[in-house]
C-alpha cells in the first residue's frame, strides 16, 4: 500500500510546524504539498514569522516531489484554508491533510491509506479524520466508527468529496427549507447549535472555512470515519493561536495511541449515540452548578486534576447563543407547505412546470399533508408526460382529502383512459388473483407482475408449509399487504401473521448512493415525503378483504422500528422488501435477515431501479459471503431464497441428522408446535433410549396436534426395538385424530385430563411394564405441571426419563413482553415446578440435549416471538435407579 500524498498547511508558528514536520519526515510521503497564507497586514514580525515556517516547512531531505502554494497576502481562515485545500484536490484524487499544530501519531498515515482505498468509490464516505473525543468509549464493533462531524484536526479525503464544498454554501437556503437539520439530530439543542452556526457563516459573520465542510458533507447526507482511539493531538492551544487559545483546554495536547489492524464495521451509518456524546461534552461543554466542564470519568487524567473548560464550541469562531431567535434577520427560514402551494401555483399557471414541480418537491419533504399539494403534483406529472405519476399522485391526495372532488374527477377520467396493461402484464387469467387485483390496485403502486409475483411466492410458502410469519416493509396505503394476508388466510396451514412497517408519512430523505440512471431521487419526484398514506388506509383494504386479523401495523422509520421489532416479529417465511433507498433495503437486511428460516423467500421491489438499493443487496451479499440466485420480475423487482441456512451441529453423526430429517413429519407437512432443534431433541431421546427388555415404553401428555407422538413413534420404529405408546389427550386438533387412527396398532390413545388417566395408566403398568420415558407437554401452569410431575414420576421406570417442553427461563426486563406472548400472557409454570420437583425434590440428572441447528433462535413455533439466549425449550431428566 503506497503512501497518499499530503497536504501540510501552515501560516506563522515556526516550533508546531517543526514537530508536526518531523511527525511527516518519518512517514516518508512521495509527494508533498506545503500550503502557506501570507502574512497579515499591519502585524509587527507576522512576515519574519510566516518565512521562518515556511523554511521548517521546506527542510525535506528524503525523495519526494514538492509543491507549493505560498501566497504573499493574507487571504484569512476562510479562503487561506479553502484555497488550499482547493489547489491540492486539483493535483490529486484522494489524500491527507495536516495543518501545523496537528501532530499525528505515526499509525495514522497508514490508517488513512487503508481507508482511503478502502471507501475510494462509496459517495456515502466523504471524509477520514484521526480524531476521538470518545474518551475512552469504544463505538460499534469495528476500528473506527462513522460521524456526522467533520473532525478535521488531521484528515483525509478525496477529490470526489471535496468537490462538493462551497465556501459560499450556496445551498443552505434549500436545506433550511427543506428542515433537513431535523433528521441529523434527535436532540433540539442540537440543531440550534447547528443552524446558528451555519448561518453566521453563511451570512459572511464569521472567517472560517471548516462549517462549509461539515455542511457539505450533510448536504450530501455523507458520514465521516472517526477512530476508536485518539490519532491526532492538538499541540497548537496557546496565545499564538488564531481560535484555540486557551492553553488549559480540555482539548488541548489529547494523548494518541496507535491503531492495529483495522477491522472495518459491517455498515455505513452514523453512530447517533456516539454523535449526541460529541455534541455535549466537545462542541457545547456539560457544565457543573460551579460552571466547571463536567468531562466523563474516562478522560485521562491530568496534573492535580486542573483542566480548563474550553470546549470545541469555545474554540471556534462561533460564539453560541442558546437558541435560533439570536438569528441575523436574513437567515433563511423554512417556507410552509402554503407558501410552497402559493408558489407551485403561480409557476404552474406561468407554464414554469419544472419550477412548479420544484416547489412541491420541497413541500413533500416537510411532510405535512395539505389539500390540494398531490392534486397540483398530478397536473405537473400530467404536463410532462407521465399519466401514471399523475394517477398515484391522485391516489396520495385522496387518501388524506377524500372530499377533493377535482381529483377525484381527475382520477376518474385519467382511469378511464389508461390503456389496458399501463401497469404491466403478468399474463395471468388466474381468476382469483384478477380479483384480488381489482381489489387492490387502488392502494398499491406495483406493477402487476410484481404484485402476482407476490402472490405466487408467498402461496408458494404456504403450500410447503415453511414455519414463519410474513413481514412487508414499506406498505403505503396496503394493497400489497391485503394481498399477502389473503394468501396466509386461504393457503396457509401453519398459523403465521404479516406484520406491515410503515412510516405513514412518506418515504424518508434518500441519500447520496440513491438515484435513478444518474438522477438523484428527488429529482424524480418521488422523493422525501411521497407515497404517504396514512395508517388507516391499510386497515381499510384489509377489512375489506376479510383479512384484518392477520395484519399488525408498525409505525415508523425501519431505523427506529426494527431493531425493536426484530424479536417480536418471530421467525419468517417471507420478507417482502420495498424500502426503495440504500440505507432503508440495509436496515432491513441488517435487522430481519438472521431472522429468516433457511429457504426462506425474498421479493425485493425497487432492485433495478433505484441503485442504492441495488447496491445494499450486492454489499449485503458480500459481507455475509452469501450469493443470491436473484431471479427478475419486471425489470424493476427481483426474488430469491435465502441461500444459507443455520450451521449444523458437528458433533452429531451426519447419519442420525439424515435419519431424522427422514423421519420428522413437520418436514411432511404434519403441523407441529415444537420447533425444529426441539423435535430433534426428542427424536434424539427417542432413538439413543437405553433398551431394558423386550419392550420400551412411552407415554406422551397433551399430545395436542400429534406431531411430537407421530415423531417419537418413528424414532422407535427406526430403533427396530418392540415398543408401545401411550397417549393421553382430552381433546386434540383433526389432525391429531387422523395420527392417531394411523397409529391405533402402536399407540393406545386416552381421552382424559391427565390427573385422571395416571390412575387408569397406574393400573396397566402394576400389570406390565414401566415407562421409560413421559413426555409432559400438556397444562403449563405451575399447578398442573406440578401435579403431572406427581402423578407420573412414580410410574416413571428408574433410569428412566422425564422430558418437558415450553420450559423457559426466569421473567426479566428483556424477556418478559416475550414469554407473556407465548403463554397468552400468563406466566408459565414450568421452570418453577420442574425445579422444586426434579430438581430439588427429587434430585434427578438433568440430560444434557445437543442443538441441531445451535444457533436457531426459533422456540417452540417460528411465527411466535424470539425469547433472547434461549435455544430450545425442552428439558429432560434421569430418574436415579434407586
Amino acid at each position: 500500500m503506497s503512501m497518499p500524498p499530503v497536504l501540510f498547511i501552515i501560516f506563522n508558528r515556526p516550533e508546531p510546524t517543526r514537530v508536526v514536520f518531523e511527525a511527516i519526515r518519518k512517514a516518508r510521503p512521495e509527494r508533498l504539498f506545503i500550503a502557506g497564507d501570507g502574512p497579515r497586514p499591519g502585524r509587527a514580525g507576522d512576515a519574519e514569522l510566516c518565512q521562518a515556517t515556511r523554511d521548517v516547512a521546506l527542510q525535506v531531505d528524503w525523495e519526494c516531489e514538492v509543491q507549493v502554494l505560498f501566497q504573499e497576502k493574507n487571504l484569512g481562515c476562510k479562503l487561506g484554508v479553502s484555497t488550499a485545500i482547493d489547489w491540492y484536490f486539483s493535483q490529486v484524487e484522494e489524500g491527507i491533510i495536516l495543518e501545523d499544530d496537528c501532530l499525528p501519531e505515526p499509525s495514522f498515515f497508514g490508517y488513512c491509506a487503508e481507508l482511503l482505498e478502502f471507501y475510494r468509490n462509496d459517495p456515502q464516505v466523504m471524509m477520514i479524520s484521526g480524531d476521538n473525543f470518545q474518551y475512552g468509549r469504544v463505538r460499534g464493533e469495528g476500528s473506527y466508527y462513522f460521524s456526522r462531524f467533520t473532525h478535521i484536526w488531521g484528515w483525509a479525503s478525496w477529490r470526489r468529496a471535496w468537490r462538493h464544498y462551497d465556501v459560499a454554501m450556496s445551498r443552505f437556503p434549500a436545506f433550511v427549507q427543506q428542515n433537513r437539520i431535523e433528521a441529523l439530530f434527535d436532540q433540539q439543542e442540537a440543531r440550534d447549535y447547528w443552524l446558528y452556526s451555519f448561518v453566521r457563516c453563511y451570512q459572511g459573520e464569521i472567517d472560517t472555512w471548516d462549517y462549509q465542510w461539515t455542511f457539505a458533507l450533510w448536504e450530501r447526507d455523507g458520514v465521516a470515519i472517526l477512530p476508536n482511539v485518539n490519532l491526532v493531538t492538538n499541540i497548537g492551544f496557546g496565545p499564538g493561536a488564531v481560535h484555540c487559545q486557551n492553553s488549559d483546554s480540555v482539548l488541548a495536547n489529547l494523548p494518541t495511541f496507535p491503531i492495529g489492524p483495522l477491522k472495518h464495521p459491517r455498515r455505513v451509518e452514523a453512530d447517533r449515540e456516539a454523535d449526541r456524546f460529541t455534541f455535549e461534552y466537545t462542541f457545547l461543554g456539560r457544565t457543573d452548578a460551579n460552571g466547571a466542564l463536567i468531562v466523563p470519568e474516562q478522560l485521562p487524567p491530568q496534573p492535580e486534576n486542573q483542566r480548563g473548560t474550553q470546549t470545541m464550541s469555545e474554540a471556534s469562531p462561533v460564539s453560541y447563543q442558546a437558541t435560533p431567535a439570536g438569528w441575523h434577520p436574513a437567515a433563511p427560514v423554512p417556507a410552509s407547505p402554503e407558501e410552497l402551494k402559493a408558489s407551485a401555483t403561480q409557476h404552474l399557471a406561468a407554464g414554469r412546470v419544472r419550477e412548479a414541480f420544484d416547489e412541491l418537491v420541497r413541500a413533500k419533504q416537510l411532510k405535512k399533508p395539505l389539500e390540494g399539494i398531490d392534486l397540483l403534483r398530478a397536473h405537473c406529472f400530467l404536463r410532462l408526460e407521465q399519466p401514471l405519476g399523475a394517477v398515484e399522485a391522485l391516489r396520495e391526495e385522496l387518501r388524506f382529502f377524500p372530499g377533493n372532488r377535482e381529483a377525484a374527477e381527475l382520477l376518474r377520467e385519467l382511469e378511464r383512459q389508461m390503456p389496458a396493461g399501463a401497469y404491466g402484464s403478468c399474463g395471468t387469467d388466474d381468476p382469483e388473483f384478477r380479483e384480488l387485483l381489482a381489489a387492490i390496485r387502488p392502494y398499491t403502486m406495483l406493477s402487476e407482475q410484481r404484485l402476482y409475483s407476490l402472490y405466487t411466492l408467498a402461496r408458494t410458502v404456504c403450500e410447503n408449509d415453511l414455519p414463519g410469519n410474513f413481514v412487508e416493509c414499506g406498505v403505503a396505503a396496503g394493497g400489497s399487504s391485503a394481498l399477502l394476508a389473503y394468501v396466509i388466510k386461504k393457503y396457509s396451514r401453519q398459523p403465521r401473521r404479516l406484520f406491515s412497517f410503515d412510516s405513514f408519512s412518506g418515504m424518508p430523505r434518500p441519500g447520496a448512493l440513491d438515484a435513478h440512471q444518474g438522477i438523484d431521487a428527488e429529482a424524480t419526484g418521488w422523493g422525501t415525503g411521497t407515497c404517504s398514506a396514512p395508517e388507516a388506509s391499510v386497515r381499510q383494504i384489509c377489512e375489506r378483504l376479510g383479512v384484518a386479523d392477520l395484519v399488525t401495523t408498525v409505525k415508523g422509520y425501519f431505523q427506529d422500528t426494527l431493531p425493536q421489532m426484530r424479536n417480536w416479529v418471530g421467525m419468517l417465511a417471507f420478507l417482502h422488501l420495498d424500502g426503495d433507498w440504500y440505507q432503508s433495503t440495509r436496515d432491513i437486511l441488517d435487522n430481519l435477515y438472521d431472522r429468516l428460516m433457511p429457504g426462506a423467500l425474498l421479493q425485493v421491489d425497487d432492485y433495478g431501479y433505484w441503485d442504492g438499493c441495488r447496491k445494499a443487496i450486492h454489499e449485503f451479499e458480500g459481507e455475509r459471503g452469501v450469493s443470491f440466485a436473484i431471479n427478475g420480475i419486471d425489470g424493476t423487482g427481483v426474488w430469491f431464497a435465502k441461500p444459507d441456512g443455520f450451521p449444523v451441529n458437528p458433533a452429531i453423526p451426519q447419519a442420525l441428522i439424515d435419519e431424522f430429517f427422514l423421519d420428522d413429519p413437520a418436514l411432511k407437512g404434519v403441523v407441529s408446535q415444537m420447533s425444529v432443534n426441539e423435535r430433534f431433541q426428542l427424536y434424539y431421546l427417542m432413538r439413543t433410549l437405553e433398551e431394558r427388555g423386550t419392550l420400551t415404553r412411552f407415554v406422551e401428555i397433551g399430545s395436542y396436534s400429534g406431531a411430537s407422538l407421530l415423531l417419537s413413534h418413528q424414532a422407535l420404529v427406526r430403533r427396530g426395538s418392540t415398543f408401545q405408546g401411550i397417549c393421553v389427550e382430552p381433546g386434540g386438533t383433526g389432525q391429531f385424530h387422523q395420527i392417531i387412527k394411523l397409529l391405533e396398532r402402536d399407540v393406545i390413545h386416552l381421552p382424559l385430563f391427565s390427573h385422571d388417566a395416571a390412575r387408569k395408566l397406574e393400573v396397566m403398568c402394576q400389570a406390565d411394564r414401566l415407562p421409560d420415558i413421559i413426555f409432559v407437554d400438556g397444562d403449563h401452569t405451575y399447578p398442573g405441571v406440578r401435579q403431572d410431575i406427581l402423578d407420573y414420576y412414580g410410574l416413571l421406570a428408574p433410569g428412566g426419563i422425564m422430558v418437558f417442553h415450553d420450559y423457559l427461563p426466569h421473567l426479566d426486563d428483556e424477556n418478559r413482553a416475550y414469554i407473556l406472548n407465548h403463554h397468552g400472557n400468563a406466566e408459565p409454570g414450568i421452570r418453577q415446578a420442574v425445579q422444586e420437583l426434579m430438581e430439588e425434590t427429587y434430585r434427578c440428572e438433568r440430560i444434557e440435549l445437543p442443538l441441531l441447528y445451535p444457533t436457531d433462535p426459533t422456540q417452540t413455533q417460528a411465527q411466535l416471538p424470539i425469547i433472547p439466549g434461549v435455544f430450545s425449550t425442552v428439558r429432560a431428566y434421569r430418574k436415579p435407579l434407586n
